[in-house]
């Protein structure tokens, strides 16, 4: 796959490759492939020559696993090191006792830090340990991770091979000091606590951890494969070619296709079976025809249903997302599925009726856990929440916006937030962002002020309402809660830059200025809050600071021509005389021009401007009555130019009459 997309040098490399990368890499893993081969453990014996040997099934680890985390630790208080192994397939973990027989010695060690020179789990320091009759020390040092995803224990392990008198431990802390600690013998648990020399055994250096073998039952194999889905999982509308699909009670979607002769096998059977709604697969021209003849060969006398290429690609989604796993819907599979549209059980492949049976009752039920997996456990916490985001997010991935819209607006309504406020707020956000990105900002605006009822100090909820609030010409409302968010993330630059630009289109100068300012602060290097900034001041009727503040500018940034551009403006054309300068407005103008090649338009009609303020009338009707000519009759450009060139053909000089003419 595709590299970081910045190098050693920080520069921006292809970024598009690097995005289509972890796409790629995200389908691999969705559809339950393994994205660099099939990781096995491995164990080496080190042959002491310069060599390894690869012992993996001597010791029992050639497992079909595709492994990925390894953490080692003496589980079993035994004096020898066990494994925990995570893997990408099932089992998700293994415990690898080890139960070796062997005759050597260990020393286990826990340090604690003082928590002022130290850190109090001691991470960084470094054990030296001298056996008495060698002179080659063994050495650990303490990590905070240690391999893939993983972390191992504290306890630091030393296997001592036939040596069992110890010289010497000593342990330079992270702080500096080196410390020696003395009263430890071998096959012992020992605690070093920083600043005490002496060691500490462990109250269960002695006990012995007895694993209990249980046999878990394994199913035969079976051609079903059934999905209990957690409560309040709802699914999405089933539009089929005759109209959308009601229900009136409790039934099962079974979908069917008259190409599939499993499926054709079946008909007479699922006739029998009732509230069964039978859906054809098939969504392409004539298959009416065909599943009628299927039908009528079966003895079913009805008119069979047949779903859109939409409702196949919804449903596809849905099965999708509850496990995660991208793998296509196949024929015959089923949804048990409750009037209100709950989805109790998901089915691929023919379903006895005992079973539909067994699974109507879980209609009620707010943890089916126990009902979804093929042997009895304990759960270590709450059953999990409904999240319509996931099966959302695959019609989004499929370019089913619509779809996604509509599926949101269903299942928002039966989210528990008071369960899970959060995962309630993301769902409602999200519904609201797809509307407000579609052009639905009217209906946008209930499912965000819901998400910012739950969540008031989340930035993107705020930012977006106030965003559709300003969609809806409902400014002040949109900087009320702007304010509120801002309070609470007072760096945020988009809640920033969206009240400035509010500001704005209420003509809220004075307001607009401390915004600009704060802006200006997190982003120093950037000229255009300050150059929003000088223009404020000249609405308020401060345009000493406005010409202070570009002048700034130019002295930060003196490449800013559209700053040059501005102070020669207000040097040129500001109705108060104390403020303009007629001569320096000239020279900015001239330069700007001469910079350009006269080819900017903008900068050459501040020049006719700047050169009428001084009485160079004849000069300046040539400049505005060339743009004229050339620029289109819809150019706004052009419209300014003509208003100029309205004044200065009657020997007057130009005046902005936007600027107060009472200055501060």
């Amino acid at each position: 796959m595709s590299q970081s997309p910045l190098d050693s040098a920080g520069r921006t490399g292809n970024l598009q490759s690097y995005r289509q990368g972890w796409k790629a890499l995200n389908r691999l893993l969705h559809e339950n492939k393994s994205f660099s081969g099939r990781e096995t453990n491995n164990g080496f014996l080190n042959c002491r020559d310069g060599r390894f040997a690869d012992i993996s099934s001597a010791i029992g680890w050639d497992f079909a696993d595709d492994a990925r985390a390894i953490a080692q630790v003496d589980w079993d208080h035994d004096g020898d090191l066990d494994y925990w192994v995570t893997n990408r397939t099932a089992p998700r973990l293994r415990l690898l006792e080890n139960t070796l027989d062997s005759q050597n010695h260990f020393l286990s060690v826990l340090l604690v830090g003082n928590g002022q020179t130290t850190n109090a789990d001691a991470i960084g320091a470094r054990i030296t340990l001298t056996m008495k009759g060698s002179s080659q020390p063994h050495i650990r040092t303490l990590h905070a991770g240690h391999s893939f995803l993983s972390q191992e224990t504290r306890w630091l392990h030393f296997g001592l091979g036939k040596a069992n008198e110890i010289a010497s431990l000593s342990v330079a802390w992270p702080g500096g000091e080196k410390e020696i600690f003395t009263g430890l013998a071998s096959d012992h648990f020992y605690t070093l606590r920083q600043g005490s020399g002496a060691a500490e055994k462990a109250n269960f250096a002695q006990e012995k951890v007895n694993f209990q073998l249980t046999t878990t039952p394994i199913q035969s194999p079976s051609p079903l494969t059934r999905t209990i889905p957690m409560a309040g999982q709802y699914l999405p509308e089933v539009i089929l070619k005759s109209g959308p699909l009601t229900l009136e009670k409790t039934s099962l979607i079974q979908l069917w296709s008259h190409t599939c002769p499993h499926c054709l096998s079946l008909l007479p059977k699922w006739k029998m079976e009732p509230d069964t709604i039978l859906i054809s697969a098939n969504t392409g021209e004539g298959e009416s025809e065909a599943c009628t003849a299927a039908f009528r060969k079966a003895g079913i006398s009805e008119t069979p249903h047949i779903a859109t290429s939409g409702t196949m690609e919804t449903l596809d989604s849905f099965q999708s997302s509850l496990l995660d796993l991208w793998s296509p819907l196949p024929v015959p599979s089923s949804f048990l599925v409750t009037r209100e549209g709950e989805v109790l059980a998901v089915y691929r492949g023919s379903v006895s009726a005992d079973q539909l049976s067994k699974d109507r009752q879980l209609a009620g039920e707010k943890d089916r856990r126990s009902a979804s997996i093929p042997f009895p456990g304990k759960w270590l916490g709450d059953p999990p929440t409904s999240d319509p985001q996931r099966t959302a997010s695959q019609l989004i991935e499929r370019g089913a916006v619509k779809e996604a819209i509509r599926y949101l607006q269903t299942t928002v309504k039966h989210l528990d937030s008071k369960k899970d406020r959060f995962a309630a707020a993301d769902s409602f956000f999200l519904l609201g962002r797809l509307l407000g990105q579609n052009g639905r900002s009217p209906e946008a605006l209930e499912p965000l002020q819901k998400a910012y009822a739950l969540i008031p100090n989340d930035s993107r909820i705020g930012l977006l309402l106030s965003q559709a609030l300003i969609d809806l010409k409902r400014q002040p409302e949109a900087l009320e809660v702007n304010a509120g968010i801002l309070s609470h993330h007072p760096a945020n630059l988009d809640l920033l830059n969206q009240r400035a630009g509010t500001l704005e289109q209420l003509h809220e100068w004075q307001h607009l200025i401390p915004t600009y300012e704060r802006i200006a602060e997190i982003t120093p290097e950037s000229p255009d809050p300050k150059l929003r900034m000088a223009y404020a001041f000249l609405m308020v009727g401060d345009p000493k600071a406005a010409i202070a503040k570009y002048k700034e500018i130019l002295g930060k940034h003196p490449r800013t021509l559209i700053a040059a551009d501005q102070l020669a403006k207000v040097l040129a054309s500001h109705p108060v005389e104390s403020v303009r300068s007629g001569e320096e407005a000239v020279l900015l103008s001239q330069r700007l021009c001469k910079l350009t090649k006269n080819e900017n338009p903008g900068f050459l009609l501040t020049r006719a401007i700047a050169l009428a303020n001084v009485g160079k009338y004849p000069e300046a009707i040539t400049i505005t009555d060339t743009l004229i000519s050339k620029l289109p009759e819809n150019n706004s450009l052009r419209k300014d130019a003509s208003l100029v060139a309205e004044v200065i053909k009657k020997s007057q000089p130009y005046r902005n009459s936007l600027w107060p003419t009472e200055v501060k």
